[in-house]
């Protein structure tokens, strides 16, 4: 099932490009196992590009495009013109997009920012600001899922795990279609069968808070196919609940929230675990960059192998290189000619929208909010999965601009100009 980022007006034309692929390295890390909290914020630095370290020291509040193209003729040798118009005209582009197409399709409150590793490089912003705090809406499954690779962890389940061995009353676990047994893993991946609309026909209560959902039931036997439902994590916060026997708002914050340092995000009382937590651009990329990168933490989130197991193509994904992309353990992944180009997870309700992403490779990190008044309405869905792609654009230019002149760029003088 293809997720595909739909061009708007602005991205019509000769100018348009494919995001190159990009290469996805894991390495080994540590499990956290039983070991005590870390301290809040607790990421190691990593040694970033000259550049970088430069504007992040004194930029003017000038965006990253606009300095790089102020202090060019300063640097020796100057590197190629060419390359520094690009990346302006990306950042222009992304900020005319946002601008124009944000108020035609009703969003007139949003925030975009784009991360390299730490340091803020791009920022639009309309009627909200980095530190506005917004319902994340999907966003939050992928707070879920790290909350099932630490149960994991811990050896309190896994992911093979039938659903009913968790939730012995839950009636569609067991009876499934087929009798293929429902496990955490397809829960997920969202390969469980249930499907997004149905009948409602199961009761789903949750263990410590006794709220209850209606579950559809299969439409297919599990392990089949990943189409994407909210119903399959409704049953993962269940399971959370009943493994911890704590309510899921509790854990995501003990376990999650404070651990990273996240002092304005909370989960509502009433959060489902598809939905319901809320916060904003800066405390979302001191989540996401925590969690992918797990050797940097004194204990980590999640461990660098469950980073991976959260990330790697499921066996039923069929031909992912022409569907380009798959469903991992929670969140979404771009993929082309055999590598991971962005991680992600999307988020659209009433009065929310939301975007966490991560291209791997180039170490950066794209983080938006906004308020659409109708986030059901066809042209804000296409605008919303083209802020992905738009970036994408932003993001290849920076990156071979980095890449290409990182010897240039490294005699950066040290006064602003």
């Amino acid at each position: 099932m293809k997720e595909s980022f739909l061009p708007f007006r602005w991205l019509i034309g000769p100018g348009t490009v494919v995001l190159a692929a990009v290469s996805l390295h894991f390495q080994g890390c540590q499990t956290t196992g039983g070991q005590a909290l870390p301290a809040a914020g607790a990421v190691a630095p990593l040694a970033s590009h000259p550049i970088v370290d430069r504007y992040r020291a004194g930029n003017g509040g000038q965006s990253f495009a606009g300095w790089l193209t102020d202090i060019r003729n300063t640097l020796s040798p100057v590197p190629d013109q060419s390359d520094v118009q690009e990346l302006q005209a990306r950042d222009r582009s992304l900020r005319g997009f946002l601008a124009s197409e944000g108020p035609a399709v009703g969003l007139n409150q949003y925030a975009v920012a784009i991360y390299k590793d730490s340091t803020q490089i791009f920022l639009s912003n309309e009627g909200m600001n980095p530190d506005t705090v917004a319902h994340l809406a999907s966003v939050s499954k992928i707070f879920t899922s790290v909350a099932i690779l630490q149960l994991m962890e811990e050896r309190k389940l896994t992911l093979k795990d039938n659903v009913a061995t968790h939730l012995p009353d839950f009636a569609l676990a067991l009876k499934p279609r087929d009798g293929r047994p429902i496990t955490i893993a397809d829960l997920m991946r969202h390969s469980s069968g249930i499907p997004y609309h149905g009948d409602g026909r199961y009761l789903l209560t949750m263990p410590v808070r006794k709220n209850s959902y209606r579950i559809a039931a299969q439409s297919r036997p599990a392990g089949q196919e990943g189409v994407y439902s909210n119903q399959n994590t409704y049953i993962l916060g269940a399971i959370i609940e009943s493994v911890t026997g704590q309510s899921f708002p509790e854990y995501v914050t003990a376990r999650i929230l404070r651990p990273v340092g996240m002092e304005k995000t909370y989960v509502s009382p009433s959060a489902n675990a598809a939905s319901g937590i809320y916060s904003n651009l800066k405390e979302m990329h001191l989540f996401f960059r925590a969690l992918m990168h797990p050797e940097r933490r004194l204990v980590p989130l999640i461990s660098r192998s469950s980073l991976e197991k959260m990330t790697e193509v499921p066996e039923f994904a069929g031909n992912v290189q022409k569907t380009g992309g798959f469903w991992g353990l929670g969140v979404r992944v771009s993929y082309h000619e055999g590598s991971h180009q962005e991680i992600y997870h999307n988020g659209r309700w009433t009065q929310a929208g939301g975007r966490l992403g991560y291209f791997p490779d180039e170490d950066i990190y794209l983080v938006y909010l906004g308020r659409p008044q109708n986030f059901r309405a066809e042209d804000y869905q296409k605008f919303h999965h083209s802020i992905g792609y738009m970036a994408s654009r932003y993001v290849r230019a920076l990156n071979r601009l980095l890449r290409e002149k990182e010897t240039q760029l490294a005699t950066l003088p040290d006064t602003e100009s």
